[in-house]
């Protein structure tokens, strides 16, 4: 794992800070026994997640959350109800099943009530187009499937219409309200009483590996002016741009915020310009949880190139001349 990271915040019952998750993760660790997994994306503040792992105390049950605030709802609702077979994560889903869950590792992944993102101009932002539903279906078990209810018939249309030859069949019905969600009953006091619900079944296997990942490095550099730094943007594979910069000239440390875009993937962390007694060095800033990606090494090179034109030593940084550990 790249970075160490502490929290400083109360931590409910069940959290999981990603970082700590392995890649791949064995799940029988995490559950601290062995079980059939499912996984629940966007759970909210956990009314269905907390009814099934009560009811079914034999399978353990993941929950995935972009808001801190509605997880830790979730998981103290599972605390009170006794449910020791919940487990919680602040985190993309994509990234959780690009690179934590193992091939055929899950028996079911559910989605109530996601952002349709009903803009043309929106539709990358969608999940359950077919790049996620190969994904999702090379970590699922054989015979598994993904459950989805979404109150926007047009979006549910679209999930159908990737599935076309995919690796999961679609099968679709309408519904009645019966979940007890929030957005569910923010759908029905608007009126609606019918809602889409989709299964993608598990038709044949197709083969997405778990990334590998890289090792992270420091950096020499041959000096740095924070006048004439500039780092560009770095466009290919991976995404980065870089955002702010601080100086501290009594310490003689400067840090970065660089943004990084690989595909299921994003990261924001520091990048740090240290004087140290030998000369300056770039390395992520410590105390920084990091992916240790292809992306990552390439945005620690930029800094370093940058790092070297402002104190105008020229030249081209390679990815494998003038590297340090």
């Amino acid at each position: 794992m790249g970075g160490s990271r502490r929290t400083f915040f109360p931590v409910p019952e069940g959290f999981v800070p990603w970082w700590r998750l392995g890649r791949p993760q064995d799940w029988a660790a995490l559950f601290g026994r062995p079980g059939p997994v499912e996984i629940e994306i966007g759970p909210g503040t956990g009314e269905r997640l907390v009814r099934e792992a009560a009811a079914h105390p034999d399978r353990n049950y993941l929950g995935l959350e972009l808001q801190w605030g509605r997880l830790a709802r979730a998981l103290e609702r599972a605390a009170r109800a006794g449910c020791a077979n919940v487990r919680g994560v602040l985190a993309d889903a994509r990234f959780v099943l690009h690179r934590v869950a193992a091939p055929r590792s899950v028996d079911r992944v559910v989605a109530l009530f996601l952002d349709p993102w009903p803009k043309d101009r929106h539709e990358g932002r969608r999940l359950f187009g077919r790049a996620f539903q190969d994904l999702v279906a090379s970590r699922l078990r054989d015979g598994g499937e993904v459950y989805l209810v979404t109150d926007h018939g047009p979006y549910a249309d679209w999930i159908c219409e990737q599935a076309r030859g995919g690796p999961l069949r679609a099968e679709r019905r309408e519904i009645r309200p019966g979940f007890g969600t929030r957005f569910e009953e923010k759908w029905v006091d608007g009126g609606q009483e019918r809602f889409h619900e989709i299964r993608l079944v598990k038709v044949r296997h197709p083969e997405v590996p778990v990334p590998e990942e890289v090792e992270v490095i420091r950096y020499p550099v041959s000096g740095f002016d924070p006048a004439g730094f500039a780092p560009r943007t770095v466009r290919g594979e991976a995404t980065v741009a870089f955002k702010d910069v601080v100086y501290d000239p009594v310490r003689q440390r400067a840090m970065v915020r660089a943004v990084i875009v690989e595909p299921n993937l994003d990261q924001q962390l520091w990048i740090e310009i240290v004087r140290e007694r030998k000369g300056w060095r770039v390395s992520p800033a410590e105390g920084c949880a990091f992916v240790p990606t292809p992306g990552l090494r390439e945005a620690l090179a930029e800094v370093a190139r940058a790092a070297d034109r402002s104190a105008g030593a020229g030249g081209r940084r390679t990815e494998d001349g003038g590297q340090g550990r």
